[in-house]
């Protein structure tokens, strides 16, 4: 009765560990993805759709590679990543706790369907931008959780580029999750994005920063080199 299962094993326990991390349940599910044979993140599909720095992200092109792609990352290894930066983004004493939660954002943004990351949270990527109706649903379309920490990184970052680059993606993040609720038919309420107006009031000179990709990805390593 249990012959096939047995034999899918690595696959049962990684499936458990993307049951935990839709629940943002960080230690089980590294717990979980730790006990699945590392030879398994050297074939497909991990090989090729998580081949991408998740800390960093680019303006479009996100399910490729980009030139901020020097180290490449198991799931266990994302995740124990993750969890530090998370555990940094907490300390009010930490230096840099600005720019490490900003990492955590940018990582829950490349986990989401909007990033070099999906695989983590899914097992497959489809243009049929449509909702599961899994319980991580928002922030896999809505980038909720994304939002939540650029928002926080912007809340403590002194450094004036940083606080915008923050808003930026959160306005970003605030569009995705207005399609989302659109497509999945909530209704959603949202009519105006509310951080894309105050990025528009409050940085109308670094429009030009943010308009192409080149000059995008050069100000998001500007800021995060600092």
């Amino acid at each position: 009765m249990y012959s096939h299962v047995i034999q899918d094993s690595e696959k049962l326990k990684n499936l458990l560990g993307t049951k935990y991390l839709r629940e943002d349940n960080l230690d089980k599910a590294l717990d979980a993805f730790s006990t699945v044979n590392d030879t398994i993140w050297s074939q497909y599909p991990y090989q090729k759709y998580l081949d991408a720095n998740p800390f960093f992200t680019t303006l479009s092109g996100a399910h490729e590679a980009s030139a901020a792609d020097t180290v490449k990352f198991t799931k266990p290894e994302l995740l124990k990543e993750l969890i530090s930066f998370k555990k940094c983004g907490r300390n009010p004493n930490n230096s840099n706790q600005a720019r490490d939660l900003l990492k955590v954002a940018n990582c829950y943004y490349n986990m989401s369907y909007h990033g070099n990351s999906w695989i983590m949270s899914r097992s497959y990527w489809s243009s049929n931008h449509s909702e599961h109706g899994l319980q991580d649903d928002p922030n896999y379309f809505g980038a909720v959780k994304a939002r939540e920490y650029y928002l926080k990184a912007r809340e403590v970052a002194i450094d004036e580029k940083l606080r915008a680059l923050c808003l930026y993606m959160a306005a970003r993040c605030e569009d995705f999750y207005k399609e989302f609720a659109t497509n999945s038919e909530k209704h959603s309420t949202i009519t105006i994005n509310k951080y894309d107006e105050q990025f528009k009031k409050e940085y109308s000179n670094s429009y030009q920063e943010f308009s192409t990709c080149e000059s995008f990805t050069a100000y998001l390593s500007e800021v995060l080199n600092k």
